[in-house]
C-alpha cells in the first residue's frame, strides 16, 4: 500500500513542480530582459557622453590648443613651427592634400569672405618686406613664416573684419583663416622670389 501511494503523491506533486519550474523560467527571463534593457540604456548614455566629450575635445584641439602651442613657442618651450604645423593638421578642409598645399574652393571662399585676402592685398608691400627680412631659403620656410607674420597682426585693427567673420561663422577659427591667408601670402611672395624653391 505504501508503495502505491508514493507514485500517486509523486504524480500529484510533479505538475506543481513543473508549474514552479515554468514560473521560475518566466521570472528569470523577465529579470534578464530588465537587465538587458538597463544595460542598453546605460550603453546609450555612455555613448552620448562619449560623443559629448569627443565634441569638446574637438573644440579644444581646433580652438584652444593652437593658442597654447603659440604661447609655448613664444616662450621658446616648443620649437618654432609647431603652431603652424598643428594648424596644417586641423586645416585640411581649406587646402589640397598634395604638396605644395594650395587653397581649395573652401579656402578661396574663406579668404574672400573673412577679409584676410583684402588685408594681405592692401598691406602686401609691408608683408613681403617682413618676410624678406627673414632671409628665407625654402618655400616651406616662406609658408611657415607667412603664417607667423599674419598671426602677429591678429590683434591689430586690420583684423577686425576677420573677427566679425569669425563671430558670424562659429564653425571657423582664427587659425584656419590665418592658415588659408598664409598660403595666399606664400604664393604672392614666391611669385616675386622665383629663386626660392
Amino acid at each position: 500500500m505504501i508503495t502505491t501511494s508514493t507514485p500517486m503523491l509523486v504524480n500529484n506533486v510533479s505538475p506543481l513542480i513543473q508549474n514552479i519550474d515554468i514560473a521560475y523560467k518566466i521570472v528569470a527571463l523577465l529579470f534578464a530582459s530588465v537587465v538587458a534593457i538597463v544595460f542598453i540604456i546605460s550603453l546609450c548614455k555612455g555613448w552620448w557622453k562619449f560623443f559629448c566629450i569627443a565634441k569638446k575635445i574637438g573644440l579644444f584641439m581646433d580652438n584652444l590648443l593652437p593658442d597654447v602651442l603659440s604661447d609655448l613657442e613664444t616662450k621658446k618651450i616648443l620649437s618654432k613651427g609647431t603652431g603652424s604645423n598643428w594648424t596644417k593638421i586641423i586645416s585640411g578642409n581649406v587646402s589640397t592634400a598634395h604638396s605644395p598645399q594650395e587653397l581649395n574652393n573652401t579656402g578661396e571662399r574663406i579668404i574672400l569672405e573673412s577679409g584676410i585676402k583684402k588685408i594681405i592685398d592692401d598691406d602686401l608691400t609691408s608683408l613681403i618686406s617682413s618676410l624678406e627680412q627673414l632671409n628665407l631659403k625654402t618655400a616651406l620656410d616662406v609658408e611657415q613664416e607667412s603664417f607667423y607674420v599674419l598671426k602677429n597682426m591678429e590683434d591689430s585693427d586690420k583684423f577686425i573684419p576677420v573677427k566679425h567673420y569669425l563671430y558670424n561663422n562659429p564653425k571657423r577659427n582664427m587659425y584656419l583663416v590665418i592658415f588659408a591667408g598664409a598660403l595666399y601670402l606664400r604664393n604672392k611672395y614666391l611669385a616675386k622670389h622665383k629663386d626660392i624653391v
